[in-house]
């Protein structure tokens, strides 16, 4: 089992998933506790039309994708807060139309010699060492930003009229929590 660790693909994919779980872990409590659990689920398919543009304008897909995903977020967040939706809601409806546009590029577009199924669940073996070098970036600009912002963070996730009350600039303070995200 150990002998597996001697490529080098193997260890970016572990090393990559350590940190996404770590990403992941310490953005999930202000997001379940802010009714956007379901948000990574959505920017998945949120992130198929960002990478299918992405093929589509450029060869590197990830340039235009993780933008796309976090203007997805940034709109989840703007829906959300006009409290005519929820969260969960605001997140469906935004990865459906994403997910639909997609398809659509797809179905339309010309030249399009890709697996659907791969685009949505990607593969980690596969990840280059500048994907391993932005997910650890990643990690540690989420990690920084929860650090100095906990006491913020705490006080908008439970008490958002008492955090506004306080001096806390919960709108900016959200919108980077979901462009984090």
């Amino acid at each position: 089992m150990l002998d597996l660790l001697q490529y080098g693909f193997i260890q970016n994919a572990l090393i990559i998933g350590i940190f996404l779980a770590l990403s992941a872990s310490l953005l999930s409590p202000f997001l379940v506790l802010n009714q956007q659990a379901m948000i990574a689920d959505g920017l998945a398919h949120v992130s198929f039309a960002g990478i299918i543009l992405g093929i589509l304008l450029s060869n590197e897909p990830l340039l235009l994708a993780i933008p796309f995903v976090m203007a997805a977020s940034l709109l989840i967040k703007y829906l959300s807060t006009k409290r005519t939706i929820n969260g969960d809601a605001a997140i469906g409806l935004v990865s459906a139309v994403s997910f639909a546009i997609g398809l659509i590029i797809v179905k339309k577009g010309q030249g399009f010699n890709i697996s659907i199924e791969s685009m949505l669940v990607g593969n980690i073996f596969t990840a280059t060492s500048a994907e391993l070098i932005l997910s650890i970036a990643v990690t540690f600009l989420i990690g920084g930003f929860i650090l100095f912002n906990y006491r913020s963070l705490l006080l908008m996730t439970y008490d958002e009229n008492y955090a506004k009350f306080s001096k806390v600039k919960t709108t900016l303070l959200g919108y980077v929590l979901s462009g984090l995200t």
